[in-house]
């Protein structure tokens, strides 16, 4: 029924279907269409379909290669950051550091001076020229025994000695008016020459080195010793003003010393201290005046002690007792 409906108008007749081709209809009341030409259709192999350009773009083997972040950030920062740019931050960087490191330094020795801390004296301190000291030595095994006051002279080596009211030398003199010939002078006796048989004579000879080697803190205070084989056990002022002495306590490790510095060791023992021992801690005491000569050195262990009384630029004669 209504295949009959669909092939019929409104007055029932049946409509044959027009023909797209040729344009005709079986409609009496419309004009026919012209006929159309018949274009032939040809094999599809002949004319392969080319892919269009956004098929092209999209396919797998056009896929556009990104550099990662990294790489991204690595070349951004090579444009923006030259070679000269960043030598010259290091440049900055290095100058900051070493004012920053001279800052440093300073501070903390004016905070260690604010807080009063104990400190060696300063390397290449300097002492006054001396031509002349008079010393009270006090000294016994294993060093030289001597026990007395002794004047010399530092350019000739001339020297007085006056044995103490009590001890080995008590009443003993000693004269050098040149330093090479002597003359002794025992209670109850006359000037004489000397002998081998006179030890103090020996002794006043082995400590003379020890004596004359010492005037500032830098003999003490030798530049390699101070490589770390030295400690500042305790530094104490004495007297005020002009008067006022700085005494240092110190230790020294002369095992390490005598090792790492041989010949300097051996200089120590013959113009510093005598008889000085091995170990890790042996003690020494200085002590300075206002002027930086050493008016006092002790060594205990070596049984090693003087004291400078009094010192002068200039030069002392010493009379020959043998010509007055």
């Amino acid at each position: 029924m209504n295949e009959m409906d669909a092939g019929t108008g409104e007055s029932g007749e049946q409509q044959s279907p027009a023909d797209p081709l040729r344009g005709q209809t079986d409609d009496p009341q419309r004009e026919p269409a012209p006929d159309l030409p018949v274009i032939p259709t040809l094999p599809s192999q002949l004319f392969p379909v080319q892919p269009t350009s956004t098929a092209a773009a999209t396919g797998p083997s056009a896929q556009r290669a990104y550099r990662s972040e990294q790489a991204r950030s690595k070349a951004v920062y090579r444009r923006a950051n030259p070679w000269w740019r960043r030598a010259l931050r290091a440049v900055i960087g290095i100058c900051i550091l070493g004012a920053a490191g001279i800052v440093v330094y300073f501070g903390v020795g004016l905070v260690q001076d604010f807080l009063g801390r104990d400190r060696l004296p300063l390397a290449g301190t300097e002492a006054p020229d001396i031509g002349s000291a008079s010393f009270q030595i006090t000294s016994s095994s294993p060093s030289a025994t001597i026990d007395g006051t002794l004047s010399l002279d530092v350019d000739t080596s001339a020297f007085e000695f006056v044995g103490g009211t009590t001890g080995p030398q008590e009443g003993v003199q000693v004269v050098s008016p040149d330093g090479t010939a002597s003359y002794i002078r025992t209670p109850g006796t006359e000037w004489r020459p000397t002998t081998s048989d006179d030890s103090i004579v020996g002794a006043l000879q082995a400590a003379l080195p020890f004596l004359l080697n010492v005037d500032g803190p830098d003999a003490v205070l030798e530049n390699r010793l101070r490589q770390g084989d030295i400690d500042l056990i305790d530094q104490v002022n004495e007297g005020v003003g002009d008067d006022e002495l700085r005494r240092y306590e110190l230790e020294l490790d002369t095992a390490s010393y005598s090792e790492n510095w041989p010949l300097q060791w051996n200089d120590y023992r013959n113009q510093v201290v005598p008889a000085l021992g091995i170990g890790s801690a042996v003690p020494l005491v200085m002590t300075l005046d206002d002027d930086n000569v050493v008016v006092r050195l002790s060594a205990p262990e070596s049984n090693w002690a003087w004291e400078r009384l009094t010192f002068s630029e200039f030069g002392i004669s010493i009379t020959d007792p043998t010509r007055s």
